[in-house]
């Protein structure tokens, strides 16, 4: 399972252990690569750039670009 089938569960409202249960790894290296995920973002200062940089570093950038999109609509 890659970082982006991670995300995808965890924004589909699975808790960090039943994403763990279904990705077969885990709960502590679900919650350290959406962490590493995160840190990634947030060390560029803008959320948004943050994203789509760490996306670039994964294989997450549709689903970031699907997420920025859904968030302008709210």
């Amino acid at each position: 399972m890659t970082t982006e089938d991670i995300l995808r569960l965890r924004f589909r409202g699975y808790s960090s252990h039943e994403v763990s249960e279904k990705v077969g790894y885990s709960q502590r290296t679900v919650q350290g690569r959406l962490r590493d995920f995160i840190n990634e973002a947030e060390d560029v200062g803008d959320l948004e750039g943050g994203l789509l940089e760490a996306a670039s570093n994964y294989e997450v950038r549709d689903l970031v670009y699907g997420l920025l999109e859904v968030s302008k609509t709210i």
